[in-house]
């Protein structure tokens, strides 16, 4: 919202409503241009205004003619009004930066003045645009921190305007014109020493003792405060003008000061007020801004919203104390009360001393109303948002010949189409001027849709220069009358020649390729750099030529407006160095040349080139076997691919066998991209050399070469050739992944232990017809050549891995014509395919006549690997279960023994023979053990009574285990005595607890009677 009023139309004017409708024009802002057009700015740059403020002893106190204070606190302003005054002026210029005018930039200064001596400038003249409410606060709190109350002496008007004159005097970078103002706050009277006059000196006392005041002290000082303020302050012309200083002084105080006719002849009849009350201070005040500027259109109770208006912005200034929410309620058009929380209201905030702020997004237009409580004064002014018209098209300068239609949008501040509002008809009005024209050509709008208006004549633009486009609109208001919504406006619209652009074909990225029909495109670019179409009515001729002078081809128009023509292009070495394009149209009797463009086309049409010819004489090849003679053809080195119309003809290729016979290769055919190749047997062992060439016949029948012949050299000799044979693993075998684990290798193992997978493979001769197979041995290599450099494993998983690079290959010490393969087990189970192969260039590793031959049929192997289950179950079991089962017997047998020995037993334990008392056996029991087993031996034993098993419950409570020759009985005794029946034998076991503080000292042996 900061931003909002540059969408202003310039010159819009509203209708406001009373009893009897008067017309308004609001402020002129700043419009948007769309196309090249004539603007306007806002022209005034902001207001300075500089505050002199009285603190002078009369403001504080009251005197007497003896200046003699007669009563404490009972001056002029003891309320300090004056302050007050100076924040309401800082509030309503902060508001008027931050939400109508934040173009501009309002500056406020005070001086505070007494005495000549004691008058400072307490605030500079200070900016008050701000960003946001906080920074607004921020400035209204620095300056009111500024503002002391002190009792400065005397009165000297001429100091504080010295001061002024100083702080006005600072240059500014905004140039715009400025409204400047001087308002003085103060009680009127003079009071220094003497002042200085043509005459002489007069002095404010008529004698030393100051018992009298001089009656002509007060005209004269006045006088020549008159003079300086005159000279240095030229009063403005009218109110709001920049040409002058608006001067205004306040009195303070209930009534008006003796100098008071003499401050109108400074100031103006006019240009005082009188101002006892805090109450007066909002009224006076936004007076006295009204007249130094433009503070906003202030409205009546009942007003009119005009059409098209995007957005209404309600200022609510209180006269008097604004203090509830319904202190003034806005009643739209329909009878609707304004509520806050109305979807349609964006804005309704308290801001600063008795402000509120009102906006509402596309009012309905018609008389609105506002009412006030009952005592409630205020002042509101009204500040509309209308439509931003947005010429769509022509948009931006515009190419001859080119046609289009004028379209034109009124949208909202935001963008937002504004449609039309029923029953207030716009009326459109443009007209466009061309060049040579002396008079207009008018256009009429129809309405598109969305707001927007398309003309309904098309404009064609036929001469160079500047057009004019014209544009107003208007509607009707609340009761009828005619108002501007957009004031005429002039655009101007630059019209130039177009310019040509020959684009590349598009095989320019990589994939042009010589000898075939290629298609290039003219366009004709307009001054933006865009691609412009002419009607085809206007009659525009595009021809193309090449530099050498060919005869011009005319180019053929496409539906996009481009135009079009294909040629044949040979390779760089014969294609034409430059293409020529000139678009051309007949006016006039005459053909006039519009534009032309060129354009290398040798740089994208290289020569080709015969490469990576093969076989050559160091790869050799067997005298006696069929070869393959092949070559490359790139381009720019990538494959060359022949266009079918236009093939190479290799009719002048030949081979020269050792013996000097020339043999013709006539069967060359490409066999991929860019290869060519043909079966040959070179029959005569020795040098044999090759020599290609191709020509291409061209569409007028002429023969060019394709490219610069090529020749290479070939040895052939009688040779062995060499192949690879797998001997292990066999195709279709089975092998097992994993071996039986041991305790060392099964140790804490997820799977079973793996077992590396080998295989051998041996280098052979070919067999021939009528000869078998044979080891090549160890002479096939030549000196210092390894045999690992000359072939390559590839192990294929199930899931397509590959996993030949974990192969570790060694030659076999016995016998050098085999190499064994070692790689760790691969996962998962499942069939592998081997494979083993000669590395591209093996040749250049192998002794003279060996040469490599074809893939033997044992030279790949299926194999499927598995896991033994019977592995696996043995793995888990030596490897986990047995360390588990053993760790927990040992933290068994620990827990027992530490649970064991955190126990006591003490006591006697008695064995008594029932049948014969003298047989009794004594047990003490003394253990720092939870649990005990004593043996038994003697007549117990005789018995079958083999051990005691003790165990403690508790102090004094025994549980008591005997063990017989086949079984346990177990006796509870808890300090009693049981009887159990033994070989027919009653014997009687008895538990003496142990005495307090007592100790059983005899050693647990069991073995006395």
């Amino acid at each position: 919202m900061l931003s909002r009023w540059r969408f202003i139309v310039s010159g819009v004017a509203i209708l406001l409503a009373l009893v009897a409708p008067s017309v308004i024009v609001t402020r002129a802002r700043a419009q948007e241009p769309v196309v090249t057009s004539v603007t306007t700015e806002d022209p005034l740059g902001g207001i300075d205004i500089m505050v002199l403020v009285d603190n002078s002893g009369s403001m504080f106190h009251e005197y007497n003619e003896k200046l003699d204070i007669v009563r404490e606190g009972g001056g002029s302003d003891p309320e300090g009004l004056r302050f007050e005054a100076v924040r309401y002026l800082v509030s309503q210029l902060t508001y008027d930066n931050l939400f109508e005018w934040p173009g501009r930039e309002h500056r406020l200064g005070v001086v505070t003045f007494g005495s000549s001596a004691n008058t400072r400038t307490d605030v500079p003249l200070t900016s008050l645009r701000t960003a946001d409410l906080d920074q607004r606060e921020a400035v209204e709190r620095s300056i009111s921190e500024a503002l002391r109350r002190e009792n400065l002496g005397d009165t000297d008007f001429r100091a504080a305007f010295s001061k002024a004159a100083a702080a006005f005097g600072a240059p500014l970078e905004d140039r715009r014109p400025r409204t400047r103002a001087i308002i003085v706050l103060t009680d009127g009277d003079p009071m220094v020493a003497r002042v200085a006059t043509d005459a002489g000196p007069v002095t404010y006392w008529l004698d030393d003792e100051r018992t009298k005041l001089n009656p002509q002290f007060m005209p004269a000082y006045m006088g020549v405060l008159a003079g300086e303020v005159a000279a240095r302050f030229p009063r403005a012309s009218a109110p709001r003008a920049t040409d002058g200083y608006h001067l205004w002084v306040v009195f303070l105080g209930r009534h008006a000061p003796a100098s008071s006719g003499a401050w109108q002849r400074i100031v103006g009849s006019d240009h005082w007020r009188l101002v006892s009350s805090a109450q007066q201070i909002a009224p006076v005040f936004s007076e006295i801004l009204g007249t130094i500027y433009d503070p906003g259109l202030v409205i009546p109770e009942d007003f009119c919203v005009p059409p098209y208006v995007a957005e209404a912005a309600f200022s609510v200034f209180g006269l008097t104390p604004l203090r509830e929410p319904d202190d003034v309620v806005f009643t739209r058009s329909d009878g609707s009360r304004v509520h806050p929380n109305d979807p349609d209201v964006i804005l309704y905030k308290e801001l600063g001393t008795g402000i509120r702020r009102l906006e509402v997004r596309r009012p309905a237009p018609g008389q609105w109303h506002y009412a006030t409580r009952p005592g409630t004064r205020v002042q509101v002014r009204f500040d509309p948002v209308f439509g931003k018209p947005a010429v769509l098209s022509p948009a931006g300068p515009q190419t001859l010949l080119s046609e289009t239609f004028v379209r034109v949008a009124l949208n909202d501040y935001q963008g937002n189409p504004l449609a039309e509002s029923p029953g207030f008809p716009l009326a459109l009005e443009a007209s466009m001027l061309s060049p040579s024209a002396s008079s207009p050509t008018e256009l009429h709008f129809s309405p598109a849709g969305n707001g927007v208006y398309i003309s309904q004549e098309k404009l064609s633009f036929q001469e160079e220069g500047p057009y004019t486009l014209r544009l107003a609109a208007s509607a009707r208001g609340c009761s009828g009358e005619e108002f501007v919504l957009i004031s005429p406006t002039t655009y101007t619209i630059p019209v130039g020649r177009p310019s040509g652009r020959l684009l590349d074909p598009a095989c320019k990225d990589g994939e042009c390729q010589p000898f075939r029909r290629v298609t290039f495109r003219f366009e004709l670019v307009g001054p933006n750099g865009n691609q412009v179409s002419i009607p085809p009515e206007q009659g525009v001729r595009v021809t193309l030529t090449t530099a050498e002078g060919r005869q011009p081809a005319e180019m053929t128009r496409t539906e996009d407006g481009r135009y079009e023509h294909t040629l044949f292009v040979a390779s760089g070495a014969v294609a034409p160095d430059r293409l020529i394009a000139e678009a051309s149209v007949r006016r006039e009797g005459r053909e006039e040349v519009l534009c032309r463009a060129e354009q290398d086309v040798a740089s994208l049409f290289s020569t080709l080139e015969c490469a990576n010819q093969a076989p050559r004489s160091t790869e050799g090849v067997d005298a006696d076997t069929q070869s393959a003679i092949g070559f490359d053809l790139l381009v720019s080195g990538r494959p060359f691919v022949p266009d079918p119309s236009f093939p190479i003809d290799f009719g002048q290729s030949f081979a020269v066998a050792p013996n000097g016979d020339r043999r013709p290769l006539s069967g060359i055919r490409m066999v991929r991209a860019g290869r060519f190749e043909q079966a040959f047997v070179f029959d005569q062992p020795g040098l044999w050399r090759i020599h290609v060439a191709g020509t291409v016949s061209s569409p007028e029948g002429a023969l060019l070469d394709a490219f610069a012949p090529c020749e290479w050299t070939v040895e052939a000799a009688e040779t062995i050739p060499l192949c690879l044979r797998i001997e292990s693993p066999q195709n279709g075998a089975t092998l097992e992944h994993s071996s039986f684990p041991s305790l060392r290798n099964a140790w804490l193992r997820a799977g079973p232990p793996a077992r590396p997978v080998t295989f051998r493979f041996r280098v052979e001769t070919m067999p021939r017809a009528g000869t078998p197979a044979s080891s090549a041995g160890a002479g096939f290599l030549r000196p210092g050549a390894r045999l690992q450099d000359s072939y390559a494993v590839s192990l294929i998983g199930p899931g397509k891995e590959e996993y030949g690079h974990k192969v570790e290959l060694a030659v076999d010490p016995e016998d050098p014509s085999v190499v064994v393969g070692t790689m760790p087990a691969p996962h998962p189970s499942g069939r592998y395919m081997l494979r083993v192969y000669w590395k591209e260039g093996a040749s250049q590793h192998l002794s003279r006549p060996h040469v490599v031959g074809a893939t033997c049929t044992g030279s790949s192997v299926e194999v499927e690997l598995r896991v033994n289950p019977v592995h696996t179950a043995a793995t888990i079991a030596l490897g986990w279960i047995a360390p588990l089962a053993l760790g927990a017997g040992l933290l068994y047998a620990l827990g027992r023994e530490l649970i064991s020995r955190t126990g006591r037993m003490g006591g006697t334990l008695s064995l008594t023979d029932a049948a014969d008392p003298a047989r009794r056996l004594e047990v003490p029991i003394n253990y720092r053990r939870r649990w005990h087993t004593v043996r038994l031996h003697g007549w117990p034993a005789q018995y079958g009574m083999r051990e005691l098993k003790i165990t403690s419950l508790g102090e004094g409570h025994i549980r008591l285990k005997v063990r017989f020759r086949k079984a346990f009985e177990e006796k509870d005794l808890g300090g009693r005595s049981r009887e159990m029946l033994v070989a027919g034998r009653k014997v009687r076991i008895t538990y003496q607890p142990p005495a307090p503080g007592g100790r059983t000292d005899v050693p647990p042996s069991g073995r006395r009677r």
